[in-house]
């Protein structure tokens, strides 16, 4: 495999910056299913569930949280510590002809890894992922102005190998965003 003689100056951004403080981040309970339906965080970021339907509802993942009974326009929070998939239900709704009130928290922490130069290319992993999920690849001359360039799925293994075919001059910065 040949290299290209440049040195190698690419900035390899994470889902997140490192530095970044926790998020919260909304689910909206409605009559019967739950919105969004799956969503993906990290580490230490936080879930509220907001009962927006007309009727009683709760989110619960056996063996982890239980939010007991949510009233209409009330809230129930939990913060995922925890690389991993939690999928959950409304017990209440979901053995009464309602499967769809069911949903997904998963919890990754998406790293570019072993970046080199290829010919006509730059290649990287995207580590952290899992099987269902997809890597969104976004790229730029300046880490103000990164654009999508790519969206692959995750192999079961969790890391995506990814090539930059003929990418722009300069462009060296690079981030990976993990979506549902």
């Amino acid at each position: 495999m040949k290299l290209f003689s440049r040195p190698l100056t690419i900035l390899a951004l994470v889902i997140a910056a490192a530095t970044a403080h926790a998020a919260t981040n909304g689910v909206l309970i409605r009559d019967y299913f739950f919105n969004p339906t799956n969503i993906v965080i990290r580490p230490g970021d936080r879930v509220i569930w907001t009962n927006l339907g007309a009727q009683l509802h709760d989110s619960t993942r056996s063996g982890l949280w239980t939010s007991g009974n949510i009233s209409s326009n009330s809230t129930f929070g939990f913060t995922f510590t925890n690389l991993g998939y939690y999928p959950y239900v409304c017990n209440r709704h979901i053995g009464f002809g309602h499967p769809e009130q069911t949903g997904s928290v998963s919890v990754v922490t998406a790293t570019l890894a072993a970046v080199s130069n290829v010919v006509n290319g730059v290649r990287f992993e995207v580590r952290g992922g899992r099987q269902g999920l997809r890597a969104a690849i976004d790229a730029g001359t300046e880490m103000t102005s990164l654009a999508p360039i790519a969206t692959n799925p995750f192999p079961a293994s969790g890391t995506l190998n990814f090539t930059n075919v003929n990418p722009l001059p300069n462009q060296r910065f690079y981030r990976a965003r993990v979506l549902p």
